[in-house]
């Protein structure tokens, strides 16, 4: 099923600062020849793929889950 989606809530998304610097240049001349004119955004682990864009649909889409944190944690 494809939802609309945002890369960097999922738990597949690897932003470009954390990449290593070789990884960054493989991709950046990757997104230069099959994607010319847009901007590496990151990496996507679930299909080995750059990512060009944050907000689009996507079938792989998988939220990060949000922990439960007890008041305690808040105060003190």
């Amino acid at each position: 099923m494809v939802v609309k989606a945002d890369c960097r809530k999922c738990i597949y998304f690897v932003p470009v600062e954390e990449l290593s610097e070789e990884s960054r240049i493989v991709l950046e001349r990757w997104v230069e020849r099959n994607r010319p004119g847009e901007k590496l955004l990151g990496f996507c682990r679930r299909f080995r793929r750059p990512v060009t864009y944050y907000v689009g649909q996507c079938h792989g889409y998988r939220p990060r889950e949000l922990k439960q944190l007890k008041l305690d944690d808040y105060v003190r």
